[in-house]
């Protein structure tokens, strides 16, 4: 069979074939330089021996410079070093089909992008509710700042939170807490203050609705 019917071997003899002229021609530029600082610099003759091993030197250093230029990574045709079909390497082991490195990735569909509650929570009258109101000034007793519902007694934080938590695992549907503050200014607490926002982003974090009418 001829070469020509191989491009890659073809290519891998032409490229052997350069080196080979590569290291004969630095075998001569050695032999031509040593010659010339004989002549113009020592005004004396070198020994031969070491004329001839200063070519071989010069003619292995051009190979190697035109061994690494034509067979580098990239150019060997899959050789010496090619990366694919152009020497790319973004090429998918499948097809050597390239890739886009922007391109957007599929959304996973089990992953949800939260939401907040407190901004995006509607209230409908049947949906299944627990109030909170939230005392401030003279309504609070030691660290009791709850009321809820109906119930005139208040309830300290972690009071509050195993009642809602049991009336959101009783309930069918989603449970919203309602937010609200007493009529009463000296009995109100600021909407921004610690014990409002513990309570509102527990609620939240449980799945719970948070519902607020208004800072009144």
């Amino acid at each position: 069979m001829m070469l020509a019917e191989f491009p890659g071997a073809t290519k891998f003899a032409m490229n052997c074939l350069a080196v080979a002229g590569g290291f004969f021609a630095g075998y001569v530029l050695g032999a031509i330089a040593c010659w010339a600082v004989d002549k113009w610099l020592f005004a004396r003759r070198s020994p031969d021996a070491a004329k001839k091993a200063i070519s071989v030197l010069c003619g292995i250093a051009l190979a190697l410079l035109i061994a690494f230029l034509v067979f580098g990574e990239g150019s060997g045709g899959g050789w010496f070093g090619g990366s694919g079909s152009d020497g790319s390497g973004t090429g998918t082991p499948e097809n050597g089909a390239k890739t886009d490195p922007n391109a957007a990735r599929p959304v996973d569909p089990k992953v949800q992008p939260k939401i907040d509650p407190s901004k995006s929570h509607e209230l409908k009258p049947d949906d299944p509710k627990v109030r909170v109101t939230f005392l401030g000034g003279d309504a609070v007793q030691g660290d009791r700042f709850y009321l809820i519902d109906d119930d005139p007694i208040p309830k300290t934080f972690a009071e509050l939170k195993a009642i809602v938590q049991t009336r959101k695992e009783a309930s069918p549907a989603t449970l919203t807490l309602v937010v609200l503050y007493p009529p009463d200014p000296r009995q109100r607490i600021d909407p921004n203050s610690i014990n409002v926002a513990q309570v509102t982003s527990w609620a939240e974090s449980l799945g719970i609705g948070v519902f607020k009418p208004g800072k009144m």
